[in-house]
């Protein structure tokens, strides 16, 4: 059960005793060695919410005085990526440049053409339907491709399908659209 995402971490129950934490911290402005990388995290100012109401109607708050530091050692590897291939890449000016799935993440770059609208933003579904949330966009220096971080795809996945469509339109109208093939192990 997820409780909240507060500033790049996810919160979930384990049991009545014990909650666990992942953060997700992206690596891609990153030039160091990613074999092995020593970390610090220093968390302070925490507060505990109770399944409890106050007269207000609010949560009722416990606040837990204390720093706590964890160090650790954490790396990053490519051996679990897969990466996609499309049989057409470019569609209506529009060109797919890349797909990875890696197991936290599935990145996702398109090039856009000169006259791509403003509105015009990537959807990423898996093979059965069901779409991938976007957790964060960039754009290129010259605004000529963006990179696209959606949820991970299924480990299982054999294809995904990414959209590109004008999210300023209702319905949406939908720019280009390719079959992602992903390697199964």
């Amino acid at each position: 059960m997820c409780c909240s995402d507060l500033n790049g971490f996810v919160f979930e129950k384990v049991d009545d005793h014990t909650y666990a934490a992942a953060m997700d911290y992206d690596l891609a402005d990153y030039n160091g060695d990613t074999a092995a990388i020593d970390c610090q995290l220093t968390v302070a100012g925490l507060t505990g919410v109770q399944n409890a109401y106050d007269a207000d109607g609010s949560y009722l708050r416990t606040r837990l005085d204390g720093r706590w530091k964890l160090n650790f050692t954490a790396s990053s590897g490519d051996t679990a990526n897969r990466i996609g291939t499309v049989s057409e890449p470019e569609v209506n000016g529009y060109t797919l440049s890349s797909v990875i799935a890696a197991p936290g993440e599935t990145r996702v770059t398109v090039q856009l053409s000169a006259d791509a609208p403003e509105g015009a933003t990537l959807q990423l579904f898996s093979a059965d339907g069901q779409k991938l949330q976007c957790a964060s966009s960039r754009p290129s220096a010259d605004s000529s491709a963006v990179s696209y971080d959606f949820d991970a795809a299924p480990a299982d996945a054999a294809g995904l399908t990414v959209k590109l469509v004008d999210k300023n339109t209702d319905p949406l109208v939908e720019l280009a659209q390719w079959d992602v093939s992903l390697p199964t192990e």
